[in-house]
């Protein structure tokens, strides 16, 4: 277990972030048995393989195997070869558009495990380089998810504000903004993630106008 203090690991901050991980936990596993993305992410593995033994240039599995592992041992490896992975990672995260900081270590072992013949392990590694291409994906589809129009999300408390106004309408009459008062304030007495006042008043309006 991770060493984290008991007052962050009871918060409302944990709490979060865990239900928002184990969302996108959902939706990578859904994505990792997705056809088009591993169609896709295999294509493009496909195409790095092939420029990689055209770069390098070498048939002997033995001499890839040494070249692998003094590389991975700190050893240095041959000079051309380390000039050319360099290179060749970073001109793959140029034309996948991810950021060379972040996968730029990642990239090179995969090179590596190519070179070493282990296009298995180099795939199983190369869909984890795909990940920005998921984000991109569920960020462009964000409004599409939220609403057809592409609007907000509707606000969880919407069902119990507008319960509680149409609650105050049957008992007496009063202006949008007297009912949007007392919602607010019968609100606030429950929870401290209300919607605002402006948005509740515009909720009242509308119940309003069905009713007349």
């Amino acid at each position: 277990m991770f060493e984290v203090s008991r007052e962050f690991l009871d918060g409302d901050d944990y709490a979060k972030t865990i239900k928002v991980l184990a969302t996108h936990r959902d939706s990578d596993d859904k994505r990792s048995e997705d056809h088009y993305f591993n169609e896709s992410a295999y294509a493009i593995f496909m195409d790095l393989a092939t420029k990689v033994e055209m770069g390098i240039g070498f048939d002997e599995e033995e001499e890839w195997n040494e070249i692998f592992l003094s590389i991975l041992s700190g050893e240095g490896g041959d000079e051309k070869i380390n000039k050319y992975i360099s290179e060749a990672c970073s001109e793959f995260c140029d034309n996948l558009t991810i950021s060379k900081k972040m996968f730029n270590p990642l990239i090179k072992h995969i090179i590596l495990l190519i070179i070493s013949d282990n296009y298995d392990d180099a795939y199983s590694l190369f869909r984890i380089a795909m990940y920005p291409y998921t984000l991109a994906d569920e960020t462009m589809m964000a409004p599409v998810k939220i609403g057809k129009t592409g609007g907000r999300p509707e606000h969880h408390r919407k069902a119990e504000a507008l319960q509680i106004a149409r609650d105050r309408m049957t008992r007496t009459h009063g202006t949008p903004s007297e009912i949007a008062n007392h919602v607010f304030g019968e609100l606030s007495k429950r929870h401290t993630d209300n919607p605002s006042f402006s948005s509740i008043r515009e909720w009242v309006l509308k119940i309003q106008k069905e009713h007349n």
